[in-house]
C-alpha cells in the first residue's frame, strides 16, 4: 500500500491543498471543549496538519507515504508553523503513543483504505489513544464518493454498518454525507 500511495503523492504533489469543509466546525468544537493536542491519521500532504497548526494547536500528523509526509513538513516550514510528522502505518505507529494521548483525533479518507476487520481494530486504537470527553471526527469514502485514489484496497460500509461500528466506541454527536457524498461523523469518548 506505501509504495502505491508514495506513487500518487510523487506524481500527484499537493493534491489536496484545502482542507475538509467541516474542518472549521471541528476547529470550533476543539476551542470551545478545549482540547489542544490533536492527531491526524494519514494526514497526507498536510491540509489539515497546516491548517490546525495555523489555529494554534498541537498537531501530531501520521502517513504511511514518505512522500505525503516530506510534502507536509516542507509546507509547514513554508509557513513557519511546526507540527510533528512520522511516517508509520497506523498499526504500528500507534503502539508508541500511550493511552489518552489525544485531546482529538481525525482521521480524514483514511480508515476505509486496508484489509477487512482493520476498521474496528483503528477503532479501538483511536479510542485507547484519545483521553475521556475527546472527539474524533471521521470522513469515510461512501461508493458515491467522488475521490481518485490509486489502486489501494476500499473497505465501504453502508451508513448503518459504519454508524453501528462507530457507536461501538464512541458516542456520535453528528452523522452527515458531506458535498463529495462521503460520511462525516463527529463522535466522542465517553
Amino acid at each position: 500500500m506505501q509504495k502505491n500511495w508514495n506513487k500518487f503523492f510523487d506524481s500527484h504533489g499537493r493534491f489536496y491543498l484545502l482542507p475538509h469543509e467541516d474542518i472549521t466546525k471541528f476547529i470550533n468544537l476543539c476551542k470551545e471543549r478545549k482540547l489542544n493536542k490533536i492527531l491526524d491519521l494519514g494526514c497526507g500532504p498536510g491540509r489539515h496538519v497546516v491548517k490546525l497548526a495555523e489555529e494554534g494547536f498541537e498537531v501530531f500528523g501520521i502517513d504511511i507515504s514518505p512522500s505525503a509526509a516530506s510534502l507536509a513538513e516542507k509546507w509547514l516550514h513554508q509557513k513557519n508553523l511546526e507540527a510533528e510528522i512520522f511516517v508509520a502505518d497506523f498499526d504500528d505507529k500507534q503502539k508508541d503513543f500511550e493511552d489518552n494521548s489525544f485531546d482529538a483525533i481525525l482521521a480524514v479518507n483514511t480508515l476505509e483504505y486496508g484489509q477487512q476487520g482493520e476498521f474496528g481494530e483503528n477503532l479501538k486504537q483511536i479510542g485507547r489513544l484519545l483521553r475521556k470527553g475527546g472527539l474524533v471526527f471521521i470522513v469515510y469514502r461512501s461508493e458515491q464518493s467522488q475521490l481518485k485514489h490509486p489502486d489501494v484496497p476500499v473497505q465501504f460500509k453502508s451508513e448503518e454498518d459504519l454508524k453501528a461500528e462507530i457507536a461501538k466506541h464512541f458516542e456520535i454527536e453528528d452523522f452527515h454525507i458531506d458535498q463529495k457524498h462521503n460520511f462525516v461523523v463527529f463522535a466522542k469518548k465517553a
